[in-house]
């Protein structure tokens, strides 16, 4: 069914390319090898690039096998319909593509030597990108006007997740640290809110008598300045990566 959406533990997938019963055999499969290489990505992230560039990496810069075989054949979905736990015959090392959010994965990977590769983009490239990527894709919503679309992606509505809660509290907090100095004086989203900024102690005084006066305690320090308040960006065409 084209344009409808269902949600499974709260989050929005687009009926026909997922179902309830996928989703669910992704969360709680044993098939996870030690060798499986996991490509984890938000949507309109860049998966496909990073899928051609470890396919050739796998056979040794070869473009033979990229040529021949699909790329859902050679790093085919964990929770969609067809998914790639169902697939039979398929040689190790196993490349395996995913949206799914921290609470959705698989729970076997975490007891085995698997591998992930989590790569992330700019979320005013993703909105963007998704944004027109929704005006042609049959098994997605129309988006809208680009503000109405913007406004859903902010409140954490979009397809697959949200992108600021796709990671754990601990890789949130640590792209936080790398995102805010990368992205230090670039005009920011609302969720970009800087640390309630603290005053360093005052340098000290001297002093005529008594003991020496105290050092500065170490754990104040001034925090850094805050981000500019976003406006509305406006969303431009752009070439999709996917």
């Amino acid at each position: 069914v084209s344009g409808e959406y269902f949600r499974y533990k709260g989050i929005l997938f687009p009926v026909g390319l997922y179902s309830p019963e996928s989703i669910s055999q992704a969360e709680n499969t044993s098939n996870v090898r030690d060798d499986d290489i996991f490509i984890i990505t938000y949507p309109k992230s860049g998966t496909t690039w990073m899928i051609e560039i470890l396919s050739l990496i796998l056979k040794n810069g070869d473009p033979s096998w990229i040529r021949s075989v699909p790329i859902w054949e050679r790093a085919p979905w964990c929770e969609t319909i067809i998914s790639a736990f169902s697939l039979q015959d398929q040689t190790s090392p196993r490349l395996l593509s995913s949206h799914l959010p921290i609470q959705l994965f698989p729970k076997a990977f975490f007891s085995t030597k698997a591998k992930v590769i989590y790569l992330s983009r700019n979320p005013r490239d993703v909105v963007v990108s998704f944004y027109h990527y929704s005006k042609i894709a049959r098994q997605l919503k129309d988006p809208g006007t680009p503000d109405q679309f913007l406004e859903n992606f902010l409140k954490g509505e979009g397809v697959c997740g949200d992108w600021k809660n796709h990671f754990t509290v601990a890789q949130s907090e640590a792209f936080d640290r790398v995102y805010r100095e990368q992205m230090r004086g670039v005009q920011a989203f609302p969720w970009d809110e800087a640390p309630e900024e603290t005053s360093p102690d005052p340098e000290p005084q001297p002093e005529t008598g008594g003991s020496p006066a105290r050092p500065p305690s170490p754990s104040r320090r001034l925090s850094p300045s805050p981000i500019p308040a976003p406006s509305r960006p406006r969303i431009p065409p752009t070439r999709d990566p996917e």
